[in-house]
């Protein structure tokens, strides 16, 4: 029986042309199919294109998955390290059609590094660069991460309403944060300063020096220099920033289920976290609560 594309030739018409689809890269894979973040499929995929080269299999099968885990379960590497290194070979076994599964180690719980709310007037007051002064202030104030807040646009912020909606969180789930009113006024002014008179929605909000849309490597730079300038010692980035802001909230008397939805956490037990940090928070709470038996 003759196809549509032979009875086509025959008649002397043209076939209509084949529609080749082109296979989805490893990353478009996760982005498209398994919702991940932009920057974790960034993570993922530099994690298996050198596991792969370490181990000189460009091909996989199951066996030299196999063989891979077992080198980094046998490995040095810190139980975090590992457990994101098996997360990936994992996921990219499943976009290759030879799924596998492999029982991650539990990495060690430490509690988070933090400033305390005195390092952080330090901090923000540590920089002549406005610019810098507005961006370390809308972290400490909102507990946004580094990839969160370097994709907002302008027509992200509502001054108006006095929030900041973010769009870029993890799994994909937008969420709209409060702003405090020094933050509404800072934010203002750095508008003013350098977006003029009229910005447009879809402009970055924070840009670089050149205009740009400030890279992850600028704005960590930018809060090293910073900090020195302020005499904080160790290290401080935008996740120790974040950190600050969830250890604040507690202290100053934010309920953990509240925190959790400003941090755009999914499971709970992932703020509750700061409980532990925050003893003082934990002390003032129980002598609320205790039972009065005098």
């Amino acid at each position: 029986m003759l196809n549509e594309k032979e009875i086509a030739l025959i008649l002397g018409q043209d076939p209509k042309p084949e529609i080749v689809t082109k296979p989805l890269s490893f990353k478009e894979w996760m982005l498209t199919k398994k919702g991940i973040a932009s920057l974790t499929v960034g993570h993922v995929d530099s994690y298996v294109k050198k596991m792969l080269r370490d181990n000189n299999t460009p091909f996989p099968t199951k066996d030299d998955a196999d063989h891979i885990a077992l080198r980094v379960l046998s490995s040095d590497l810190s139980k975090s390290y590992q457990k994101h290194l098996l997360e990936a070979l994992e996921l990219y076994m499943e976009f290759i059609g030879s799924p596998v599964k492999y029982r991650k180690p539990k990495p060690v719980k430490r509690s988070p590094k933090y400033l305390t709310q005195e390092q952080l007037k330090k901090l923000v007051y540590g920089s002549r660069d406005y610019r810098v002064f507005a961006l370390i202030m809308m972290f400490i104030t909102t507990g946004v991460r580094l990839n969160e807040l370097r994709q907002m646009n302008i027509g992200d912020l509502d001054l108006q309403r006095r929030v900041v909606t973010v769009r870029h969180a993890k799994r994909a789930r937008d969420r709209e944060v409060p702003l405090s009113n020094e933050c509404v006024k800072v934010m203002q002014i750095y508008l003013g300063k350098y977006h003029g008179k009229d910005p447009k929605p879809n402009e970055p909000l924070f840009v670089s020096k050149r205009g740009n849309r400030w890279s992850a490597h600028g704005i960590y730079s930018a809060i090293q220099r910073c900090a020195e300038k302020a005499g904080l010692q160790g290290m401080v980035s935008p996740h120790v920033l974040r950190h600050s802001f969830a250890t604040a909230m507690v202290a100053n008397g934010c309920d953990i289920y509240s925190l959790s939805g400003l941090m755009g956490h999914t499971n709970i037990t992932t703020t509750s976290i700061y409980l532990h940090v925050n003893s003082d928070a934990l002390r003032k709470a129980y002598e609320k609560g205790v039972p009065r038996l005098t």
